[in-house]
């Protein structure tokens, strides 16, 4: 690490980064839980669909 800068982020980076990120940590989003092995709850899936809907990848064997 000693002298390789690319190991670390530049501070107008992080001050970029944190302007972005820290509106959104601020607003109170609501967090849903949900059950391991599942795609989450429906009230997310209402919020978030894109247009189309999704395309979930499923296994093959």
């Amino acid at each position: 690490m000693a002298g390789d800068a690319t190991l670390f982020a530049r501070q107008d980076y992080l001050e970029e980064a944190w302007r972005i990120v820290d509106p959104v940590l601020s607003a109170g989003t609501p967090v849903y839980e949900y059950e391991p092995q599942t795609w989450g709850e429906k009230e997310v899936e209402q919020k978030l669909t894109p247009v189309g809907g999704w395309q979930n990848p499923t296994a093959y064997e």
